[in-house]
């Protein structure tokens, strides 16, 4: 799981989706209840307005809440390093 900047949330993969709940535990909610691929190694931005994560394929983000999932363009030789997020 990754935390967010604020600390009061964390973001998941359970059963292949990106999930989001309150650090207590409350307010769990599927952000990607439509894809159809495994997603991988979630992590939020620094202002914590969108999530990053991988399907092994493709990169992709989102707005916290899961509106707006866009596939990214790496371009030939794109890389993502999960350890940090670049807007």
């Amino acid at each position: 799981p990754a935390i967010s900047p604020l600390g009061k949330e964390i973001v998941f993969i359970c059963k292949g989706h990106v999930h989001r709940m309150d650090v207590n535990g409350e307010h769990r909610m599927d952000l990607t209840p439509d894809i159809t691929k495994k997603a991988y190694f979630p992590v939020f931005s620094p202002d914590g307005e969108r999530i990053l994560f991988t399907d092994f394929e493709q990169c992709w983000v989102m707005d916290r809440d899961g509106a707006n999932l866009k596939k990214l363009d790496l371009g030939s030789g794109g890389r993502v390093d999960w350890g940090g997020f670049t807007p």
